[in-house]
């Protein structure tokens, strides 16, 4: 580790967030290694001026990656790529006040619908837009914003193209990716054989 990644460990008071986080970082290092045939001792993790967690690699000649990370309960979720990217998982498990919270979070269309199922359908779509939220935010380096999570919505696409986000719903978690339209995203160690789910972030 780092310095900087070094003092993060030891600044996090849970046993559990500190295995969370040497996981994800031991991830994300083992991914960009097995991607360019190196050793996971030459990957540097940093934040770069604009919030987005990166990796250099210690050789000249292979480029920089974006790294998101993303924890919920037993599951981690890491990501790299050669251009920004966002990843988010949750847990289906925990009860909340999902009409509460999305009364804050989510655009008035997306709490209307949630408002119309019936509760074993609730908790999976408002995790399944929380994650999309989530990831789209992460994407760009910054925290989820109530104020402009609330103006935008998140409609299904039939261009797989065309669209930016990804979503995959597994029995026990919901997982979602922001990248680049049109990017090639590979994935691995998903639980069974959820179907991807291919997204637009329009203007409520």
């Amino acid at each position: 580790m780092t310095q900087d990644e070094l003092a993060r460990y030891q600044s996090i008071s849970s046993a559990n967030r500190k295995l969370q986080f040497l996981a994800g970082h031991f991830l994300v290092r083992k991914m960009a290694s097995r991607r360019y045939a190196n050793q996971m001792t030459d990957w540097i993790y940093f934040i770069d001026g604009d919030n987005q967690r990166r990796l250099e690699c210690r050789q000249p000649d292979i480029p920089g990656l974006y790294v998101s990370l993303s924890h919920s309960g037993d599951w981690i979720a890491a990501g790299i790529s050669a251009a920004s990217i966002g990843i988010d998982i949750e847990t289906c498990g925990k009860p909340r006040d999902f009409i509460g919270i999305a009364s804050h979070v989510f655009s008035e269309s997306e709490t209307r619908l949630l408002k119309a199922l019936s509760p074993d359908q609730l908790a999976r779509q408002f995790y399944l837009y929380w994650t999309l939220k989530e990831c789209v935010a992460k994407q760009f380096g910054a925290g989820l914003k109530f104020e402009v999570s609330r103006a935008h919505s998140f409609i299904p696409s039939s261009a797989p193209d065309s669209a930016s986000i990804f979503s995959w719903q597994c029995p026990q978690y919901v997982l979602a990716v922001s990248s680049i339209p049109n990017g090639d995203i590979e994935t691995s160690g998903l639980c069974g054989s959820p179907e991807r789910q291919y997204w637009l972030n329009v203007s409520a």
